[in-house]
């Protein structure tokens, strides 16, 4: 299959990458070429701004794709010049968040509830909300063939946010553990090569069966606050110094504290189980593979936790 990716520079996208080559897809990658990826030679690399229609409209000029995978659009006007570009791809698959869900006081999250008002997400839920929006029109009204994937928290190996891996330093170090409220918030994962699996699974399978479906896609299990900090602890092997605190209202500020969230974040997953034949990668394997890489390589990060 020929297979364009637009993004693919950070974090999930190596891994998508080397997974869809492996799986023996021919490879052509998208972006602004601010980072380099370490892939296979035979991936084809083309650089520009997917906001640049003239830009877009090149790479299709001479190519035509079998799949497009967008890593990196967050608003409707990032795939609107693709929309536009005359692309005729069998399959557009796009990541989205469970942060587009509006209620979290009811928990799981099913794909058919309520999405873009939550007081705690913001502009960013809004923002990735509008965006699904806009593939629906274009998959109703133009029979674009786009499939949406709903992520949680994506953790692994190469994560360039200051997360899990902000939590092994702080036990380490025996510096505080901020737990917010009563520690007992719902947090759902999925594991970075979990990412890369279901992008690679929904390429396998007939274009007709996932055009114009949305899938949340996590390990199914949610884990509490209290209990993510007991398991990073074992992994450790040292007791974590906690301190509980009052939250701020808005994801914005409670990221500038802690780095998973102080609101449920924990999807209902059965649509895709029953799409997909595979188990997911459980927290407790997934943080140890994390922890290996951690302490192997001297990792730089996007941001830091102060409180």
């Amino acid at each position: 299959m020929n297979v364009l990716i637009i993004g693919g520079s950070r974090f999930t996208g190596p891994i998508v990458i080397d997974q869809l080559a492996e799986a023996g897809h021919h490879l052509t990658v998208f972006n602004r070429g601010n980072h380099k990826i370490p892939s296979a030679p035979e991936v084809e690399h083309i650089t520009g701004d997917r906001h640049d229609e003239a830009a877009l409209e090149s790479v299709f000029e001479t190519r035509s794709f079998d799949a497009i995978v967008d890593t990196c659009a967050h608003k409707p006007e990032d795939v609107e010049s693709l929309i536009q570009s005359g692309c005729s791809p069998d399959q557009y698959v796009c990541y989205s968040t469970a942060g587009v869900y509006s209620d979290h006081s009811t928990v799981p999250f099913r794909e058919a509830d309520n999405r873009g008002n939550s007081p705690f997400w913001g502009e960013y839920g809004q923002s990735k909300a509008k965006l699904e929006n806009r593939l629906f029109r274009a998959a109703n009204d133009d029979a674009f063939p786009a499939t949406i994937l709903r992520f949680p928290y994506i953790y692994g190996p190469g994560n360039h946010l200051y997360r899990e891996t902000s939590l092994f330093d702080r036990i380490k170090s025996g510096q505080p553990v901020p737990i917010p409220a009563d520690g007992q918030t719902l947090l759902q994962f999925t594991f970075i090569k979990d990412v890369a699996r279901a992008i690679r699974t929904v390429l396998q399978n007939n274009a007709s069966k996932t055009s114009g479906e949305v899938y949340n896609v996590a390990e199914p299990r949610a884990y509490t606050y209290t209990r993510l900090v007991e398991m990073v602890e074992s992994l450790i092997g040292t007791d974590a110094q906690t301190v509980k605190f009052d939250p701020p209202r808005t994801a914005t500020a409670v990221f500038d504290l802690i780095p998973f969230g102080s609101r449920h974040l924990y999807m209902d997953v059965s649509k895709w189980m029953q799409f997909a034949d595979w188990e997911f990668t459980t927290l407790q394997d997934g943080l140890a593979e994390t922890l290996d890489w951690h302490e192997t390589t001297s990792p730089e990060y996007d941001d830091d936790y102060a409180l």
